[in-house]
């Protein structure tokens, strides 16, 4: 359903050129520890900054381009959600259901398709706030598609439907979901907190959440129940993708500064 990327592999054998090991640490320890000891301090003044929102995310984004090669912007969505996978330490990529029920709603060739999804994944009234873990990782995800019939295109859809199902499923990932609604601070403000994160920031563990917000409606609980993810979280996510892709670097001998 969701097919291989078609973008470069950091980890290939085929490294452009070999660093010396001064050069990698001097990238992680000195020119991007100063970047992330700067949006430590300006959450620690502020737990809601949108500075750090996109400090952060602007950090994620320009180690996913010099990663992966990025091309347009459909590529780098898709270098960002890798960087997430393979050098995200605390993250784990899963199928936002909520989202994918909105987006494949006005599209009447899927209502089969989202008559199943929603026997599968229930999703729960107004007054319950939906936790992450009813949501399926990606495998399990995949396990579901086979079984439902959409691993590949049904006979009887039409090649350009099941591309639309395809592309609802892509941005229906948690990585995606981030890369959308975070990546800039002014989106994030307008769209997601309207000037600060929502009440349940400072939840355990600082994971991704649901709100429920807007339509209170019984009928239709996709149409309120939203994603989030708190700035705590988002640094916390950097500072593992750090740590993770520093280790790598310095196994391969690859400074990915110097190969882009």
């Amino acid at each position: 359903m969701i097919a291989a990327s078609s973008l470069g592999n950091p980890g290939s054998a085929n490294a452009k050129r070999v660093s010396q090991p001064e050069a990698i640490k001097y990238v992680f320890d000195k020119f991007l520890q100063r970047r992330i000891g700067l949006i430590s301090r300006l959450l620690r003044r502020d737990p809601h900054s949108l500075d750090a929102i996109a400090l952060t995310m602007t950090w994620l984004s320009a180690l996913a381009k010099y990663c992966y090669p990025v091309l347009n912007e459909e590529s780098s969505a898709e270098a960002f959600c890798r960087l997430l996978s393979d050098f995200g330490l605390n993250f784990e990529e899963r199928i936002c259901i909520p989202r994918l029920l909105r987006s494949t709603k006005p599209i009447r060739e899927l209502w089969g398709f989202r008559r199943k999804l929603s026997q599968r994944y229930r999703l729960e009234g107004y007054y319950v706030v939906r936790e992450i873990d009813l949501d399926p990782n990606l495998s399990d995800f995949k396990a579901f598609l086979r079984k439902a019939g959409y691993k590949r295109r049904p006979r009887a859809m039409k090649p350009a439907t099941f591309a639309q199902l395809e592309a609802s499923v892509r941005k229906s990932r948690y990585s995606y979901i981030l890369y959308d609604d975070y990546r800039c601070s002014v989106l994030h403000e307008a769209r997601i907190a309207h000037g600060r994160e929502p009440f349940r920031l400072y939840i355990p563990g600082t994971q991704m959440y649901y709100e429920n917000q807007g339509d209170e409606s019984p009928t239709r609980p996709e149409e309120y129940t939203w994603l989030f993810a708190s700035p705590e979280y988002l640094f916390k996510t950097l500072k593992h993708v750090r740590k993770k892709l520093r280790a790598w670097s310095l196994k391969f001998k690859r400074n990915i500064f110097e190969e882009s």
